[in-house]
């Protein structure tokens, strides 16, 4: 078996041998992992789901959940490249390479853009390097202050940055209740889902009311990853 797979020329795998079952992840299927991603030219921590790495390496928060993340395959639940990287593996660990096109984007030059100064002091805002912002709902960091102008950059702050992943794929997700727990949690943006499972319904419980179109949406995209045939939207406020 080789030590180093390649997706095009846009992903890099460097495997840790782990002798096993090969399972050949495929996707829409439900896999638990543990990762920590790092800038790869500056070798700094940004993300990871262990609470040790992530104190080490100052980043710390006491309002972040450090648990292994489940995920399905192919759903970009995660940036892209890691997404396609999970395809064929077994249960083990891995270190994958993404250049920009396949994590936060290239940098995109039409982003920048030349604000006056004015618009920040009348808001009592001091315009300094480095700054993050929110300009009609759209955060971006400021880039340069001179005379009365103020160059913004609405591009990630990660943009243009290839960055590398630490995976452990743990298991397989084959639990119905967990796998739609999982899509709650990264759509719906609802860290403790309440979910039922019964027989072929599932019942999702929120404190926030999902349209009625919407409801559809999801049970049509949603019922056949997860193994159902209805999800039921309560809203309990």
């Amino acid at each position: 078996m080789s030590a180093k797979r390649e997706f095009g020329d846009s992903v890099r795998i460097k495997k840790d041998p782990r002798v096993g079952f090969l399972m050949n992840i495929k996707k829409g299927d439900f896999v638990e992992l543990e990762f920590t991603a790092r800038l790869k030219d500056e070798n700094i921590v940004f993300d990871t789901t262990s609470a040790d790495v992530a104190k080490k390496a100052g980043i710390f928060s006491a309002n972040m959940k450090y648990a292994p993340v489940v995920v399905c395959v192919g759903q970009q639940m995660v940036l892209s490249g890691l997404d396609e990287s999970l395809e064929g593996r077994d249960v083990e660990k891995f270190v994958v390479e993404l250049v920009p096109e396949k994590a936060f984007g290239k940098k995109d030059p039409h982003l920048l853009q030349l604000i006056p100064k004015q618009k920040f002091t009348d808001q009592r805002v001091q315009p300094v390097v480095g700054l993050q912002v929110n300009i009609d709902d759209v955060v971006g960091t400021v880039r340069s202050v001179t005379g009365g102008r103020v160059i913004v950059d609405f591009n990630h702050p990660f943009a243009g940055k290839t960055v590398s992943y630490d995976v452990d794929i743990k298991r397989l997700v084959t639990d119905s209740g967990e796998r739609l727990s999982a899509l709650v949690r990264v759509f719906l943006k609802q860290e403790d889902p309440k979910v039922t499972i019964d027989g072929k319904k599932a019942t999702v419980v929120l404190p926030v009311e999902i349209p009625d179109q919407i409801q559809q949406e999801l049970t049509k995209r949603w019922a056949p990853l997860v193994g159902i045939d209805t999800v039921v939207f309560v809203n309990v406020l």
